[in-house]
């Protein structure tokens, strides 16, 4: 519309388009291309148009720069697995098309000052006050106390981006030993239903709570050992940044933003030498989801050297401060 309409008459003014998540791109069927008052050219594949349909976000691509909510995602989204059709179009602009991290806002976000959870700490108190968040965690949720178990602890929107089905694959297969899952979330029936079914058959073992809390959700941050998001993709995901700024080391799909705001262990010496994170794994599959676990299963035995990973977690800074810096470094390069 800018292009076509307002162009000539406000000027050479330099426009930027966002993108999220490229799963969602407004695409409808051609006969309501003719609502949007544009001549038939723009119907052309080059534009909005493909295969019987068009796509809306197309249009954005038009802009002077494109940018999306972390570095690796808009690389990912140039490759067939992850462009949903229109990643020849982002190859062709990969020349103006950048990526920005989202940030979190760490008032909102302190376990310092939570008020829904049991022990307020920070990194230089964390040990003996999370030490209270587990065990109250645990018997809220119906799962047994235990301290010795790594207590993988998950918030999410309950569908396939997020991983869902390969977490259910792997229960089903088998609870990796000496380990304990809080899953808390809404989203798809079919989850809904197997999810019920696998935690009636693992009593205190695993725990799923079917809603959306958030203070339940900020105690599964504060109580929880690890915490799992192994999505099929995330363009940045705030899941990881929560659990680091709560202390709680993520494991996830190295995929988008998580492989841009995690730094992997592959080995524990990185907890020292890298100052790792977390625990990234690659192939989607739940027999890597289940090995990661229980790679952070074997460094959590050594208590000394959770400690230093849960400190690297605190160290992190996600806030919204950088991000914004770099987008108006953008802004200014486009003005």
């Amino acid at each position: 519309y800018y292009k076509e309409y307002y162009q000539r008459r406000i000027g050479q003014i330099r426009t930027i388009f966002t993108i999220h998540n490229l799963g969602y791109q407004g695409r409808y069927k051609i006969e309501m291309f003719k609502k949007l008052n544009l001549p038939d050219r723009y119907l052309k594949k080059d534009y909005l148009g493909e295969d019987g349909t068009f796509a809306i976000i197309k249009g954005g691509l038009m802009c002077d720069a494109v940018n999306t909510v972390s570095p690796t995602y808009a690389r990912e989204i140039t490759t067939p697995d992850f462009g949903y059709g229109i990643e020849d179009d982002l190859k062709r602009i990969e020349n103006k098309l950048y990526g920005i991290a989202n940030g979190i806002d760490y008032d909102l976000w302190n376990p310092a000052t939570d008020k829904e959870i049991p022990a307020n700490y920070s990194r230089d108190d964390f040990s003996p006050k999370r030490r209270v968040c587990k065990p109250q965690l645990q018997k809220e949720v119906g799962l047994e106390v235990r301290d010795d178990a790594l207590l993988c602890g998950m918030v999410s929107r309950l569908a396939k981006q997020k991983g869902v089905d390969l977490l259910i694959e792997m229960f089903l297969d088998g609870i990796p030993d000496d380990t304990q899952f809080v899953v808390l979330g809404t989203g798809e029936q079919k989850y809904h239903m197997s999810l019920r079914d696998i935690t009636l058959a693992n009593k205190g073992r695993i725990s799923v709570i079917i809603d959306f809390n958030l203070p339940l959700a900020r105690r599964i941050y504060a109580g929880s050992d690890v915490f799992l998001i192994p999505s099929l993709y995330e363009p940045c995901g705030l899941s990881q940044m929560i659990a680091m700024a709560y202390g709680t080391p993520p494991i996830a799909r190295k995929t988008g933003g998580l492989n841009d705001t995690i730094i992997g262990i592959t080995r524990p010496e990185d907890i020292l030498e890298n100052k790792a994170t977390g625990f990234l794994f690659s192939r989607y599959d739940f027999k890597s989801l289940r090995s990661t676990i229980e790679i952070a299963r074997d460094i959590f035995s050594d208590r000394d050297m959770w400690q230093k990973l849960v400190i690297n977690c605190f160290e992190q800074n996600f806030s919204w401060d950088v991000s914004a810096n770099l987008y108006l470094e953008l802004y200014k390069e486009q003005g």
